[in-house]
């Protein structure tokens, strides 16, 4: 909470946001640098583990695809081509890396454990989404 407090704070000192200003465009946005942050945890996670799921890194994929849903909606609405890039590139990581787990766990006949490579792309994925998102608050699109 402290970290978003002071990332809240660094948009709001760079934009002089008042109350009024937070749209749900920020929030969505600033929601992003947290889902961010959390997939790199979340491979840090899985890459100590082998790749093998925890409760916790299910419980954060299962909000991966609760936070596709909200990112396509928020794609779908969106008014200006700039703004639409950050929700799309959401979505497609998310078909894309279902689509290479299905594969895996077919491959390996129902026994699921990702690869050290899915690990570090959906790692590499979340640092690039968070500072993506970080770029989009500070700078606007």
């Amino acid at each position: 909470m402290r970290a978003q407090s002071a990332l809240l704070f660094l948009v709001a000192g760079h934009f002089d946001v008042r109350l009024q200003q937070v749209t749900p465009g920020l929030i969505y946005v600033l929601l992003c640098v947290a889902v961010g942050a959390a997939q790199v945890a979340d491979a840090y996670a899985l890459s100590k583990a082998a790749g093998r799921a925890s409760a916790v890194t299910t419980a954060f994929s299962f909000f991966e695809y609760v936070w596709a849903g909200t990112s396509f909606y928020v794609w779908w609405r969106a008014d200006s081509g700039v703004s639409k890039w950050l929700p799309l590139s959401f979505v497609v990581y998310v078909a894309l890396m279902s689509l290479a787990g299905a594969v895996a766990v077919a491959r390996r006949r129902g026994e699921f454990a990702l690869s050290p490579a899915m690990v570090v792309t959906g790692g590499a994925f979340g640092a690039f989404f968070c500072v993506a998102a970080i770029g989009v608050a500070l700078l606007g699109g």
